[in-house]
């Protein structure tokens, strides 16, 4: 899955990154009840959203302690509605992610995509669920068909993406409509974020297996061009494109009622979004930054 948005370690105090790992433990801790094998593909997008969730809800949560497996050491972590939501959210989300691969990839391992996502399908059948599940396929079906039209141009891929993203988002109680608006504005530009990052990530990838990727159409790729040279030509346009959206996002965040981590969430918002564009833009490889 994506990655994108995730803390700046350096910024944070020990009480924040303790706080994180509860948050990061108390998913895990959540997908290995659910489905165990999916607490291997959590991602820092999904802590974020359990984070900002609790921050509406404006829970304090107090820590846990369990034997971890993984680390084969005792972790602390958080337990809420709200984390829980994060991790259901996260299995639905990441089944069609699976699907979607499976459709788009050959070979043994896009086999095993499509086995583990039919494992991951869910027995919730609530109105609400079923509804949010049925929305999902709607729009990720939109989505492939822009996929397969070749359309070019990463805005609008990031639109349609930031648009998947939103409905998660749309779902959350107890908050204003005014509230809901601005989650759902702020949702939509944090997914464009995060496909944008992601097609200039795979592009290089893309360009050698003969995938599609919305900038190779959008900036007219050639296979007579060096990719190096290529890539070096998107950057100051993409930094530019970005750059724009963290403004966008940083206004909408402003506005948000959080009452409680807001220091966690302003970390992200305010150093690590910024600090993952330059990665992705240097192109260094991706790396945890927390340690549980």
């Amino acid at each position: 899955m994506f990655g994108y948005i995730k803390p700046y370690n350096l910024e944070l105090k020990l009480r924040e990154l303790n706080e994180f790992r509860a948050f990061y433990c108390g998913i895990c801790t959540s997908l290995h009840t659910k489905r165990y094998i999916t607490k291997f593909l959590l991602t820092y997008d999904s802590v974020f959203y359990a984070i900002l969730l609790t921050a509406l809800s404006g829970k304090k949560l107090s820590y846990k302690k369990r034997f971890c497996g993984l680390t084969l050491k005792r972790v602390v972590y958080f337990e809420s509605d709200e984390i829980e939501k994060a991790a259901r959210d996260f299995i639905l989300l990441l089944r069609y992610k699976l699907l979607d691969d499976f459709k788009d990839e050959r070979g043994i391992f896009s086999y095993l995509k499509y086995i583990l996502a039919k494992f991951l399908g869910s027995s919730d059948n609530s109105k609400s669920f079923v509804s949010l599940e049925s929305e999902l396929k709607r729009l990720l079906f939109e989505f492939s068909e822009m996929e397969k039209r070749r359309v070019p141009s990463v805005e609008k891929l990031g639109k349609k993406f930031g648009e998947i993203v939103a409905l998660f988002f749309k779902t959350i109680k107890d908050v204003s409509d005014e509230q809901l608006r601005l989650l759902s504005d702020f949702s939509t530009k944090l997914g464009e974020y995060v496909y944008v990052l992601d097609a200039f990530d795979d592009l290089e990838r893309d360009i050698r297996k003969g995938r599609y990727n919305p900038l190779i159409y959008e900036y007219g790729y050639s296979a007579d061009k060096s990719i190096d040279e290529f890539i070096g030509y998107l950057k100051p346009n993409i930094r530019k494109y970005v750059r724009k959206l963290m403004v966008e996002i940083t206004n909408l965040y402003n506005q948000l009622e959080l009452k409680t981590y807001k220091s966690l969430l302003d970390n992200v918002i305010y150093f690590g979004l910024e600090r993952e564009m330059e990665r992705v833009l240097s192109r260094r490889k991706k790396k945890s930054n927390i340690r549980t």
